[in-house]
């Protein structure tokens, strides 16, 4: 939750009144049919203070999406979508959620697709020592460098968001 006339998060949600500007706290009114012409007014008011908005992760959901071969990213590109409409309608800590949301299925995508990998390179491996071939000491050099690009790329993702 936020404060309307400052923009700092209250972290207490039962709290009345912000610790740094000591205005009333009210929670966020739901978005109904009713109320939307007002929260909109509210948002696009320019002495109304708004929290900065969060990351949408738009661009990463794309990637894995489309990189991973995946359609659970398409969970996090309807997530990135959401972050940008709460934040319109002055529903700053739902834009929040759908941030988290975001990562965490990106993390998700790019989780799953590491264990594959994983899995796969460990089946090479395993058909290589058993076939009794020369070219194990290959194939282990081989996947010891894929699994550390995918370690690298990973850590880039987690520091981006």
């Amino acid at each position: 939750m936020f404060c309307r006339n400052c923009g700092v998060a209250i972290e207490n949600e039962k709290a009345a009144i912000c610790v740094k500007c000591g205005a009333a706290v009210s929670k966020p009114a739901a978005t109904t049919a009713e109320n939307v012409a007002e929260t909109t007014a509210e948002a696009t008011d320019p002495a109304v203070s708004k929290p900065p908005m969060p990351k949408n992760g738009l661009v990463w959901a794309i990637l894995t999406t489309i990189c991973c071969c995946s359609p659970l990213g398409i969970i996090g590109i309807v997530n990135a979508f959401k972050v940008g409409s709460r934040y319109k309608l002055g529903d700053y800590e739902g834009a929040e959620k759908a941030s988290k949301n975001v990562k965490k299925w990106i993390i998700i995508v790019l989780s799953i697709n590491a264990l594959f990998l994983v899995l796969f390179l460990a089946a090479v491996i395993f058909f290589a020592i058993t076939s009794g071939e020369s070219v194990y000491q290959g194939i282990v050099a081989i996947a010891s460098e894929i699994y550390e690009a995918a370690m690298e790329l990973l850590d880039e993702v987690l520091q981006a968001m």
